[in-house]
């Protein structure tokens, strides 16, 4: 187990990411998300990745917009700009002192091929900073056309104001940017990494740090940061523990999150409805209604927590249409979810009571909601197996909403497949789901195979669907919990499902095995110069090589070119160059230099420089 927190997840954005940075030309680029998902760690991470390549070394300038003015904005850029070291590229940095002399030194920057970073760029979506796109539209335009230049990256988190801002045809920096990058929540591949690392592998913790936490890497930051957790064995000294460092203790890191990030981020009106969603867990319109008799009209605030501030879901039956008056909404934010329903309650009672006393009551709450967290978990982890090719049962759709009696159907009982259009069966896969240990025999309570089922005339085509398998999944399963005809798929101790376990050693494989092998998740290898023979020269190209650095890859390259030039007693005649493509790997041996292009990464988990084939650089 380790304290030691590192860059986890991310690898395709960071590849694409070091890609156009590397590029000796301008660029502009756009990433956005939710809060605390990481946006701001990608392009510390990027921007550390490119310090590795000496010949690529550029000056870079990360700024966080104030929730300001624009005197306060112009007193934070200078600030930047001096912790940077950056004075000496400005003409007269000290007289930024608003809006358009900061644009100026944006466009000088850049055009003395520096990297600049603006995070919290929605902020200019209104208020006193909405003058600031306009101001860099002449900027950007000015820099487009320089083939030398760094790049401008504007970071945000509200995704419906970013889309104002750089996509309405009226916007300013319309059409302008190079590249956009869009960053969700981690995947579970990338959680059961990070609880395997840092002591939480048993699948009992990691479905309560899933639970408080879902997929928002800055949290989880705080819990791998938390010296001594692995020390205990039982989960619930653990959890209670857990919560009281976390969420309890007068000096807790994240005591005062839930309420700061609501109040930063919903009005009075939406704390409303969003406290008794979170409240009644699943709310209709009418209920809603009835809950909050002052709230004269709720649709437009539902539709900005849905579809802008992407903080709840709507929830439509499955056997009806888009138009349906039957939707039901729910708190979609795991955090949120998580302080509403326990965290809250308990934070405000451990000001007056015993914080051990307060943390025993919050796991029986806990324990509430991994229910639904684990549900949530199958859903993600077949979806991901199914996306990635590692699943026995291959997903063609995807079907959201909730379960409801379709009305073209009996109430009850008699013939089930009234109203349904006779055509091959399609597999259903039948998943039952709970997160505490079974201690029953237990079996889903379904025909076999199950038959057709009826939809409503609006509604979407599901007809003929029928059983194929089905499926009991638990965290744990108890001694009783025996049900031959039902397929168990265990969730093993290191906290993997089957279908998304990958535990391989990475390996740079050659002609003759492997070369170069590590089990950290960094490759450490350091660069050796690019004319390090007389004889030999090899050049690495540009390209989505993943987290590495082009130092690192040409060091791997290298050693290996050395191993099969004593093998074959002698070293190419030209230089070799090395680029990257997504097709089997392929040597151009009537190119001079020669042309290698061979396809490889870094897998999630793994450390090193891995490729499918390498004998190709030498023949």
């Amino acid at each position: 187990m380790t304290t030691r927190w590192e860059f986890y997840g991310r690898r395709d954005e960071l590849g694409g990411l070091l890609e156009k940075m590397r590029r000796d030309r301008w660029f502009f680029g756009a990433i956005h998300g939710c809060r605390r998902i990481g946006k701001t760690a990608l392009v510390q991470q990027a921007l550390s990745t490119l310090a590795e390549d000496e010949s690529n070394v550029r000056p870079a300038l990360l700024v966080q917009l104030p929730d300001s003015n624009a005197a306060d904005l112009a007193a934070v850029f200078r600030n930047a700009v001096r912790e940077a070291g950056l004075e000496s590229r400005l003409d007269g940095g000290d007289r930024i002192r608003g809006l358009p002399d900061v644009a100026a030194a944006v466009g000088a920057l850049c055009a003395g091929r520096t990297i600049v970073a603006l995070d919290e760029f929605q902020l200019c979506r209104r208020g006193p900073l909405s003058a600031l796109p306009s101001l860099l539209q002449a900027q950007v335009d000015r820099l487009q056309d320089r083939d030398t230049a760094g790049g401008l990256i504007v970071l945000g988190w509200v995704q419906t104001e970013m889309e104002a801002l750089l996509e309405d045809r009226k916007a300013p920096l319309f059409g302008r940017t190079t590249f956009h990058v869009s960053l969700g929540p981690w995947d579970l591949r990338t959680v059961f990494e990070v609880c395997g690392r840092h002591g939480a592998g048993d699948p009992a913790r990691c479905l309560t740090l899933w639970t408080l936490f879902g997929g928002i890497p800055k949290y989880w930051r705080h819990f791998a940061e938390t010296d001594g957790l692995d020390a205990i064995p039982d989960w619930t000294d653990w959890a209670a523990e857990l919560c009281a460092r976390l969420f309890l203790r007068s000096d807790a890191l994240l005591r005062e999150e839930g309420e700061a990030l609501m109040g930063r981020e919903l009005r009075r009106a939406y704390l409303a409805i969003f406290r008794t969603l979170a409240e009644r867990r699943v709310c209709s319109h009418a209920e809603l209604k009835e809950a909050l008799p002052d709230q004269t009209s709720l649709g437009p605030y539902l539709k900005t927590l849905t579809r802008d501030l992407r903080l709840i879901d709507k929830e439509l039956p499955v056997f009806a249409g888009d138009s349906s008056r039957g939707a039901r909404y729910v708190v979609s934010d795991p955090f949120l979810r998580a302080w509403l329903a326990a965290l809250q309650p308990a934070c405000q009672a451990a000001r007056i009571s015993p914080v051990a006393e307060v943390a025993a009551r919050l796991l029986q709450r806990l324990r509430a909601l991994e229910g639904h967290a684990f549900e949530r978990m199958v859903r993600d982890a077949t979806e991901e197996a199914s996306r990635t090719g590692g699943s026995d049962f291959p997903l063609t759709g995807r079907v959201r909403g909730y379960w409801n009696r379709p009305r073209s159907g009996p109430r009850g009982g008699g013939d089930r497949s009234r109203g349904v259009e006779r055509r091959p069966a399609r597999a259903l896969r039948l998943l039952q789901a709970g997160s505490r240990p079974a201690r029953r025999r237990i079996a889903p309570r379904l025909p076999r195979p199950c038959g057709p089922v009826p939809v409503d005339a609006g509604g979407p085509p599901f007809p003929g669907l029928a059983a194929g398998t089905r499926a009991v999944l638990s965290p744990v399963f108890g001694r009783a919990a025996r049900e031959p005809r039902s397929r168990r798929l265990d969730m093993p101790r290191s906290g993997r499902f089957p279908a998304l376990a990958s535990r391989r050693r990475a390996r740079f494989e050659g002609p003759a095995g492997g070369i170069a092998e590590g089990r950290g998740r960094r490759m450490m290898a350091r660069a050796l110069p690019m004319d390090r023979t007389a004889e030999f020269r090899l050049i690495v190209e540009n390209g989505d090589w993943g987290a590495a650095s082009l130092t690192a890859i040409h060091a791997v390259l290298t050693s290996a070119a050395d191993v099969l030039s004593e093998a074959f007693g002698t070293p190419p005649d030209a230089p070799v160059r090395v680029a990257r493509w997504d097709r089997d790997p392929q040597a151009f041996y009537d190119m001079r230099p020669y042309e290698i292009r061979i396809s490889a990464g870094i897998p999630t988990g793994a450390s090193t420089f891995t490729s499918s084939r390498t004998s190709c650089v030498m023949r």
